[in-house]
């Protein structure tokens, strides 16, 4: 499943990458699925013939599957949905609170507002009643950060940035530009080169790399001139001299990883290779202190030693969910393991989501949707019913569509 809300829009034609990284290591995301699934509602989505809704932790139906695309429930309880390219917000309880009119649309903020997209008008913010408190006149736009900035495309002029009052902060005069981070830099383009500015507008780094990432929280920020890899610190200088052929952001246990000779690997603060480039293709390190690591097609866990905990031997993973469990595919089968690589639920489902916050997970098996718990009994199951498709809990009781036996195989 793929959810396709985005919060990053453009309407013009002018080139702007929030980001200049390279190329993914692996460009299907695993970790994707687990935040995607961890709701803060106690809910878990379920599909039913080609729609999303929402269970609880009973497995009971709280939103009727209807919707083509849902977005995570936001700290206002707003959730972004969409029905045939239309897109709003619905509450817990799944009422539309703000009407399916936009094109696109992005998640509610802390402060209170949303990113989104009306294609003949542009792109604005909304707050929780709907209401345009910023009109949609941008040509793009991203969700604001939690400086209270957030970055606008205005067409001919080019990227700056706006406050929560639509006030310009920072002019339109960058060619491309990314987020604020937590230091209070954000990466801009300027004549083709990439360097950052402070919340004033100030040009802090030059423009002087081919591509630049955010920092992260240890003051380093990946750049790259001439196809190489590096690290930069807080005032540009170089920290991590540029060798690799491709870096990525350190994470919080304080390791990034690089490329070099087609090989990834970890390297710490200092540009140490902690674990030698070896892997196919490496992910961040997750909670549980494991990382996917790819090799030769095969897909397995390691520590931050660089220890195969759990060694590739699988066709594709995923990363753990809170409950410990993962889901991963051998020999075209999905089942799920724990952090020992124990086989929890044995591989048989065609397809297989990580498991929400409330202990569910929806899967797929022998073409029929389910969603089953952390054992993997069934709690909802996709059935035919007089040729009819519905959905119904473990008494066999048909849960949706909501109508009886006799309406649905009425002739």
């Amino acid at each position: 499943m793929s959810f396709h809300l985005k919060t990053l829009f453009l309407l013009s034609a002018m080139t702007m990458l929030p980001v200049a990284y390279g190329d993914s290591p692996k460009t299907d995301a695993p970790s994707a699925r687990v935040s995607d699934f961890e709701d803060e509602k106690g809910l878990s989505r379920l599909v039913f013939d080609g729609k999303w809704g929402f269970v609880d932790a009973k497995g009971e139906l709280v939103i009727p599957p209807r919707f083509d695309d849902i977005g995570r429930f936001a700290a206002n309880g707003l959730a972004v949905v969409s029905i045939q390219g239309k897109v709003g917000y619905i509450n817990a309880k799944g009422e539309e609170v703000i009407p399916l009119r936009f094109d696109n649309a992005s998640a509610f903020t802390a402060n209170g507002l949303a990113l989104v997209l009306i294609a003949s008008k542009g792109v604005g913010y909304i707050n929780a009643k709907g209401e345009e408190v910023i009109p949609l006149h941008f040509g793009g736009g991203r969700s604001f950060t939690a400086n209270g900035l957030a970055l606008v495309v205005v067409n001919d002029k080019g990227v700056g940035y706006i406050n929560a009052k639509g006030e310009e902060v920072i002019p339109p005069r960058f060619g491309g530009g990314g987020d604020f981070t937590a230091n209070g830099l954000a990466p801009i383009m300027a004549g083709g080169k990439w360097g950052y500015i402070d919340e004033k507008g100030e040009k802090v780094i030059p423009a002087r790399f081919d591509k630049g990432g955010d920092f992260a929280a240890n003051g380093l920020a990946p750049v790259a001139v001439r196809g190489k890899w590096g690290y930069i610190d807080e005032k540009g200088k170089e920290a991590i001299p540029l060798r690799f052929d491709d870096a990525r952001q350190f994470s919080a246990e304080g390791l990034a990883q690089v490329r070099m000779n087609g090989k990834w690997g970890y390297i710490n603060t200092r540009g140490e290779e902690v674990i030698p480039p070896r892997f196919d293709g490496a992910w961040n390190f997750a909670a549980n202190g494991l990382a996917l690591i790819e090799v030769n097609g095969k897909w397995g866990y390691i520590n931050v030693k660089g220890e195969e905990v759990i060694p590739p031997r699988f066709d594709d993973a995923w990363n753990f969910a809170a409950n410990g469990l993962a889901p991963v595919k051998v020999e075209g089968k999905f089942g799920y393991i724990n952090e020992k690589g124990e086989e929890i639920i044995p591989p048989h489902f065609d397809e297989a989501w990580s498991f929400a916050a409330n202990g569910l997970a929806p899967v797929k098996e022998n073409g029929n949707h389910a969603v089953i718990d952390q054992r993997g009994q069934t709690v909802i199951l996709e059935d035919s019913l007089c040729g009819t498709k519905v959905l119904k809990n473990t008494k066999g009781d048909i849960i949706w569509p909501q109508k009886t036996v006799e309406q649905i195989c009425d002739k």
